[in-house]
């Protein structure tokens, strides 16, 4: 997934004109020693490699203020591949650079208040870099299952084939299109043109899903195709913070999808065979 993140637009040439390696030591220090010193928040957090992430970001600003950009995106790329890895949760680096981002803004030190935007940008070049990495692992991750699933099917003799086969060839494209960077939508993106919408509304599944689930089914349907769309039009902007968590969002609605047409049979198959389902052992 090659990326060239979009350039830090500064009305200064150094960003240690903004801030010194005394002022981001400072803002970290205070950051985790509220971690640590909280009851609440340590016993969330206490299996969290704080001191890993506290060097990280604080390598990471360091190399900005070194004008090393290029660096900075490698620490950030590997450390949000590190988050996914170890299921830490992204929250926790967005709470952590906004803590770090209140500190710095009501510190005083900035040259004049105009600053205030620049400061906003390079955290938000901070997170987006992070996202890219988190995101990395987690599209890889996805991948490999939807392949999986694809090939059980494949071989499978389920009913259920011809109803899911269709949305997991288009989410594998989508996947892949996220992983090359491709903003050209390789998928339909109108959830009522693609194989799986175009039988929906022509009424082939009508047969065997109950008016209930078709409408529900269908709701879920067209969420997935609007989060596809945020996807692509994110991923045109290169902005992977927002591309994350609405990737997550579209995920899950997957998920639903898949687990709602298989409730639906479970149901016709149970009421088809006249089993009480509340008398079976």
């Amino acid at each position: 997934m090659p990326y060239y993140g979009r350039k830090l637009i500064m009305k200064y040439n150094k960003l240690s004109n903004l801030f010194d390696k005394k002022h981001i030591k400072d803002a970290l220090e205070l950051v985790f020693n509220e971690y640590l010193n909280d009851n609440y928040t340590y016993s969330v957090f206490r299996e969290f490699p704080l001191k890993k992430i506290e060097e990280d970001l604080h390598q990471t600003f360091l190399s900005l203020i070194n004008e090393n950009k290029n660096e900075a995106k490698r620490i950030l790329f590997k450390l949000g591949r590190y988050f996914y890895e170890k299921n830490l949760p992204f929250s926790f680096f967005y709470d952590t650079c906004a803590k770090m981002k209140l500190f710095i803004l009501k510190s005083g030190k900035l040259p004049c208040s105009e600053n205030a935007d620049e400061i906003e940008e390079i955290f938000e070049f901070v997170e987006n870099i992070f996202s890219y990495g988190y995101l990395n692992n987690l599209v890889i991750e996805d991948k490999n299952w939807v392949r999986d699933e694809l090939r059980v099917i494949k071989n499978s003799e389920s009913l259920l084939k011809v109803y899911i086969r269709d949305h997991l060839v288009w989410i594998n494209k989508l996947i892949e299109d996220i992983r090359k960077l491709r903003f050209k939508s390789s998928v339909e993106l109108n959830p009522t043109r693609c194989e799986f919408g175009k039988k929906l509304i022509s009424g082939i599944f009508d047969p065997i899903l109950s008016s209930k689930y078709k409408d529900i089914i269908t709701s879920i349907h067209t969420k997935i195709h609007r989060s596809a769309s945020e996807i692509y039009f994110f991923m045109e902007k290169r902005r992977f913070k927002n591309l994350l968590i609405e990737y997550i969002n579209m995920i899950k609605n997957v998920g639903r999808l898949i687990s709602t047409i298989g409730l639906n049979f479970a149901v016709v198959s149970e009421s088809a065979a006249k089993i009480d389902p509340l008398t079976v052992a």
